[in-house]
């Protein structure tokens, strides 16, 4: 696993090791105990690990706080899907943003506008 979270991004390395054991705990909080509603859970401690595994940033947010681990939903699960499927396309998104918001720039020195 930490090979895979190393290659997908080699800035995790630069993190603070001693925050992971708390930020780990709080996803599996988050996301493997009943709700307050009484609800089950909707993911196992594999899914928990198998999502910071597609997206390695997450483990070095806080555990707690605003934006922590602690507050982690059902949208942090879908955006590690996202996240893992463009990491590929990841310049050719980029320079296509730019162009996008350049163009009209553009359109305005060709004159076409």
């Amino acid at each position: 696993n930490v090979d895979a979270m190393v290659q997908a991004d080699c800035s995790i390395l630069a993190f603070d090791p001693s925050r992971f054991a708390k930020t780990k705990e709080a996803f599996l909080t988050a996301f493997t105990e009943p709700k307050e509603d009484g609800s089950a859970a909707k993911y196992t401690e594999d899914d928990v690990i198998a999502m910071v595994v597609r997206n390695p940033l997450l483990i070095g947010i806080s555990a707690t706080g605003y934006g922590g681990a602690d507050q982690a939903g059902d949208d942090t699960m879908y955006m590690s899907y996202v996240v893992a499927a463009t990491r590929p396309l990841g310049p050719i998104l980029l320079y296509g943003t730019f162009l996008l918001l350049l163009s009209p720039a553009i359109k305005k020195l060709v004159g076409i506008e």
